[in-house]
């Protein structure tokens, strides 16, 4: 069954969110390492926004960090989840938006915006990317960075390498299949649990942007970002780039 990103995540993929993961509060050690490596530190009380948010795994770093932060997230669900963690407080704000339109609106400028996991390649196209870069450059204050990481779909996989387990236990599986197309990869979720004597299966398909580190390159300096970093690591595309002033 295909159907949109978001109506999947409300669906089924929420509720497997924190499994899929596997360890959480690992997870989130995790970031915390990564924001240290690349020198994402605050300031007493700047403002950050975390575009793609899910359940908090890097908003809530950032306020431990010290930053206030609005999370911004289509889904209720996921954003539901982050208000229900551990360490969620009164530093972190939840919006349910879309996070273009939400960068497009009038409000206060922030020292910090980033979009991680694989979040940004749910746009739907090079021109909602376009946007986003405009209103990254629009909503940062002189000096501020945007932090990027999603998934490098350079190479089609061909063959037996197009299906990808997750995450298997006793009770529960979960295997993802790629199907490459020129601009885009078909993603379709499979996820089996078993529950009182039986197998439940789920199923959902959508789309993600295929996105690469010149491609984010060419973006961000379209609209005057001036690019720090950017480099493959493990699979996934690692993006900073600044706002000069």
């Amino acid at each position: 069954m295909e159907e949109s990103h978001i109506t999947h995540y409300e669906h089924c993929l929420a509720r497997h969110y924190d499994w899929m993961i596997g360890d959480p509060e690992q997870y989130m050690l995790k970031m915390m390492d990564f924001f240290s490596v690349h020198q994402v530190e605050s300031r007493k009380d700047d403002h950050a926004l975390d575009l793609g948010a899910g359940n908090g795994l890097q908003s809530i770093p950032l306020a431990n960090l010290g930053y206030k932060v609005v999370a911004v997230d289509t889904s209720a669900k996921m954003l539901k989840q982050l208000k229900q963690r551990d360490g969620y407080s009164d530093r972190i704000i939840c919006v349910q938006a879309d996070m273009v339109q939400f960068l497009e609106r009038r409000s206060n400028q922030v020292a910090l915006i980033i979009c991680m996991g694989d979040s940004l390649a749910y746009l739907p196209s090079f021109d909602a990317l376009d946007r986003f870069f405009s209103g990254c450059f629009n909503k940062l204050l002189a000096g501020g960075r945007v932090v990027i990481t999603c998934r490098e779909y350079t190479s089609p996989v061909k063959g037996d390498q197009r299906f990808i387990p997750i995450r298997a236990e006793e009770d529960q599986l979960m295997t993802v299949f790629l199907e490459y197309e020129l601009h885009h990869v078909k993603i379709t979720d499979q996820i089996y649990t078993y529950k009182d004597g039986s197998w439940n299966f789920q199923v959902g398909s959508y789309y993600k942007l295929r996105l690469t580190c010149s491609k984010l390159i060419e973006c961000a300096t379209m609209h005057c970002l001036q690019v720090l970093h950017c480099k493959v690591a493990n699979g996934m595309v690692e993006f900073i780039a600044t706002k000069p002033g």
